[in-house]
């Protein structure tokens, strides 16, 4: 899988579940591809949601997206 299949997939996925939450909700998303930094700060602030915070522990990365 190419990185940017990768960071389609990654977006795609987290817009899909945002859809299904109220505004103002938080979602947890979970990944280990550094890129996905980028990509989450990046589909935030184009989609209109607050990313609130990124956490690393062991290779994993956390986000917490706040709904817009």
């Amino acid at each position: 899988m190419s990185a940017s299949t990768a960071a389609r997939c990654r977006c795609l996925k987290t817009r899909k579940a945002l859809e299904g939450l109220p505004p103002g909700a938080l979602l947890i998303v979970v990944a280990t591809d550094p890129a996905a930094r980028i990509d989450m700060a990046h589909f935030c602030a184009t989609a209109g949601h607050a990313l609130l915070s990124v956490e690393e522990t062991d290779g994993v990365l956390r986000f917490v997206v706040k709904r817009g």
